[in-house]
């Protein structure tokens, strides 16, 4: 009975690799970089930068409702950016909620 050799023998077997985010970001594959993002949110729940990439895939992939809860999640910690103001603004007129969008862009120009 012959041995079945195995597909893979005298090739050297390299792990799957995750990828960057940000290499994701630029192929412009939004969901790829929201599922790496995620996991990265795992282990750091409160890290700013995170959660700021997050907030921008989301809005990307046209998920304006999850990047506002981002967007309002980075606006409750300390020395918050008032560009999420901003950004949360664009996030509401995606979603037609025009009532709100002045509001929340007039907080993002006040100093």
């Amino acid at each position: 009975m012959a041995r079945r050799e195995n597909s893979t023998a005298g090739h050297s077997a390299k792990a799957p690799s995750i990828p960057i985010f940000k290499q994701l970001l630029e192929i412009r594959n939004c969901k790829g970089a929201v599922t790496v993002l995620q996991f990265k949110r795992m282990a750091d729940p409160c890290d700013k930068k995170t959660l700021e990439w997050l907030a921008y895939a989301h809005f990307h992939h046209a998920e304006h409702d999850k990047a506002l809860l981002l967007y309002k999640e980075l606006l409750e910690m300390p020395e918050a950016d008032p560009a999420y103001h901003i950004f949360s603004a664009a996030c509401l007129f995606y979603m037609a909620n025009y009532d709100e969008v002045k509001e929340a862009a007039l907080k993002g120009t006040s100093r």
